[in-house]
């Protein structure tokens, strides 16, 4: 596999040496140089090189070529969302991706290279940590190293299925074969590196549960807890079920839920008292498309608002492309009357009042996720508008610790609560919802509501076999294709294939 690495211009030139002529007089010495063993021989270099592996949780927004939102990825494929835009070929790897279409030659590809870089920069930062002695802040480095890396790694696996794992960076000619040549083996070998990451973070003992005052951002304890229930669950690993809930119910002991659904996603609820992880989205002087990676903005909110919107500026601001226009049935069918959640998720501008107050696009339904919606109060002056709001991705929030606690308990884990229904029902009380037993039908449906927009609803819908039923096509907004389980998984990109033959690709590809 060809990994596309991103490495500062300033470590490439403390990397540099001269080569060519071998007369003595004309070998040259910078006195400045110094070899990246040389450079990172300090916690506060080392440091940065840790900073540097959290850098790429950034780019899934748009990393100069595709726009990969986590959550859009995922509920496009779901029974939530629809592509929108311009037209179909309006970021096509999307539509085709909502069609489970997609093909090697015309993929999402960016999340590929983004990941891939995060786990470079991961393997990098543990190889400089070991030129430093070892200290309480270095065992706490390699703690969020293992977690980061399990992250970066979970996505892939959980998009890509049989992935090229290594813990120890690519040498030249930078490929690696799979861990198997049998898909399914290949898979699970995957999910067990995984865990082996996250149980060392775990077990270390060097992570707090909680982020201190000011460092929100920072891998916990309670972020790795999330990402293992959330790889056991998808992949059905009873033998950790157990583990896992009782992870959920350390979350829930130290995360409450917010009393008030809206105000997790206004600007001042970011970080609340329910956020386990968040991606900080901080445009000091704005994010500008060159270079696009950098860590600034967000774009997902004027991606995902209505186009040229020009009514009020409170509801929205006017820099709207029109993707990801919701379902009908997410604001008329999936939540019964008085569930607070509905105002909070849905941006609903089909009334007559709104009309000639946005362009409508492409699979067009009047319905847009006000979860993330763009303000002006909510970006600088400076910068790309498009590029630059100060909107926190929510990664993992406590109600997801609940409603995860309540699976594991009705698939027959035994938690800190009596009932999956005592776990399920603390969520729906939240909301002013309809009270529930608590079955896995039932769990499945309340996380529909919980997550609409947050890019869950997807592989909720797999791990619990209910992706076929719920995923249909949808003919008359241009949803041509439901489910389709042989492409569960995507293509590996054409060009990492062309980069190293001896990659497999996925089935049905």
């Amino acid at each position: 596999m060809k990994t596309k690495i991103l490495i500062p211009a300033a470590l490439l030139t403390m990397g540099m040496a001269f080569t060519g002529c071998s007369d003595d007089f004309l070998e040259v010495t910078n006195p400045t140089q110094l070899t990246l063993d040389e450079y990172f021989n300090n916690e506060e270099n080392v440091f940065a090189s840790l900073v540097a592996a959290y850098d790429p949780l950034h780019w899934h927004d748009y990393n100069g070529a595709q726009y990969t939102s986590l959550n859009v990825v995922a509920d496009v494929m779901s029974d939530q969302m629809y592509k929108g835009g311009g037209n179909a070929a309006d970021c096509e790897y999307l539509y085709l991706a909502e069609n489970f279409n997609q093909t090697p030659d015309n993929c999402i590809s960016g999340l590929w290279t983004t990941f891939y870089s995060g786990i470079k920069r991961v393997n990098d930062c543990f190889g400089y940590i070991e030129n430093i002695p070892e200290t309480s802040n270095t065992k706490r480095w390699k703690s969020e190293l293992y977690t980061l890396r399990a992250y970066y790694y979970s996505l892939l696996w959980k998009f890509w299925g049989n992935i090229p794992y290594y813990d120890q960076n690519l040498k030249y000619p930078y490929t690696t074969k799979q861990l198997s040549d049998n898909w399914e083996e290949g898979s699970k070998l995957v999910y067990e590196k995984i865990i082996a990451d996250l149980e060392k973070a775990i077990s270390n003992g060097n992570l707090p549960i909680k982020a201190e005052k000011g460092e929100e951002g920072r891998v916990t304890r309670a972020f790795t807890y999330m990402i293992y229930a959330d790889v056991v669950l998808y992949q059905k690993d009873e033998s950790r079920y157990s583990t896992a809930v009782k992870y959920m119910d350390a979350v829930i002991e130290n995360y409450p839920l917010m009393e008030n659904y809206s105000d997790i996603w206004k600007t001042e609820g970011e970080w609340c008292q329910e956020s386990v992880f968040e991606i900080n989205y901080n445009p000091v002087n704005g994010r500008t498309w060159s270079p696009a990676i950098e860590a600034a903005g967000a774009n997902f909110p004027a991606f995902s608002a209505p186009n040229g919107f020009n009514g009020p500026a409170e509801i929205c601001d006017n820099t709207g492309w029109g993707f990801c226009p919701l379902y009908p049935q997410v604001a008329d069918e999936l939540f019964e009357a008085g569930d607070t959640r509905k105002e909070a998720t849905v941006l609903d501008i089909r009334d007559e009042k709104y009309s000639g107050k946005y362009t409508a696009r492409f699979q067009n339904t009047g319905l847009f996720l006000n979860k993330y919606v763009p303000l002006a109060t909510n970006r600088p002056a400076t910068g790309d508008a498009a590029l630059s709001y100060g909107n926190n991705f929510r990664v993992f929030r406590s109600a997801e610790a609940y409603l995860n606690a309540a699976e594991l308990v009705a698939k027959g884990a035994t938690g800190a609560k009596s009932s999956a229904k005592e776990y399920v029902n603390a969520v729906q009380t939240r909301a002013n919802a309809e009270i529930t037993d608590g079955s896995i039908r039932e769990i499945v449906e309340e996380a529909a509501k919980e997550f609409v927009g947050e890019g869950k609803r997807y592989f909720i819908l797999v791990r619990n076999d209910m992706a076929a039923e719920k995923i249909v096509a949808d003919e008359p907004n241009n949803r041509t294709s439901g489910y389709r389980a042989e492409h569960k998984y995507w293509p590996i990109p054409a060009t990492e294939i062309k980069a190293d033959p001896e990659l497999i690709q996925n089935p049905g590809y």
